[in-house]
């Protein structure tokens, strides 16, 4: 018995000495709560803080995009102009290139045409002197053509008629051969001499 009362004692003793009071129990809850309070005081102002520092790093980075976006239309802008004022020059050189080749092209155009005038100028005197030639060779030709004609036509004459002189020779030596008198009748005569 005295064993279990000295236990129970000592257990007694244990539990008083680990209890804590209410008062405490109290202060320490106000003291977390406090704590807890200011805490979250403490986070909402570093909220606060941040999310300030959040829109001013929003707006300085939207107005470093606005002058990003300026400069870059301008830079457009300028590069556009740069781009039509080096195709119109393009054009423009192509324009006087063009220019340029039709001019020479006409300048040739020109040159191949006194040429071929020239040359179908000489093509034709050459021809027409050509034609002259022979033109004259065959005038020549016919020319002598007709005064051979004309004398073989004269020698053929002639040489009928010595033919016919002679042959009516011939037969005034044979009638006078035969008989002095012509005892043929003078119609008969005339068609000899006619058929010689």
């Amino acid at each position: 018995m005295k064993a279990i009362r000295a236990l129970l004692a000592h257990n007694l003793d244990n539990a008083q000495s680990g209890l804590v009071s209410r008062s405490d129990v109290d202060n320490e809850t106000y003291l977390f709560r406090a704590a807890c309070s200011e805490l979250s005081t403490e986070v909402r102002k570093n909220r606060r803080v941040a999310d300030e520092q959040l829109r001013q790093q929003r707006t300085h980075l939207q107005h470093e995009v606005d002058i990003l976006t300026q400069r870059l239309n301008q830079d457009l802008l300028t590069l556009t102009d740069s781009v039509r004022g080096m195709f119109n020059d393009r054009k423009m050189a192509v324009r006087e290139e063009q220019k340029a080749v039709e001019s020479r092209i006409q300048q040739i155009n020109y040159k191949i045409s006194v040429m071929l005038n020239s040359d179908s100028k000489s093509e034709i005197e050459e021809v027409r002197w050509v034609l002259i030639r022979r033109s004259v060779l065959g005038i020549l030709f016919m020319a002598v053509l007709t005064l051979g004609t004309l004398r073989y036509a004269t020698f053929v004459n002639s040489k009928r008629k010595k033919e016919m002189e002679q042959r009516q020779k011939e037969q005034e030596e044979m009638r006078r051969s035969n008989g002095m008198k012509d005892h043929s009748p003078a119609p008969e005569a005339a068609q000899i001499l006619a058929a010689s």
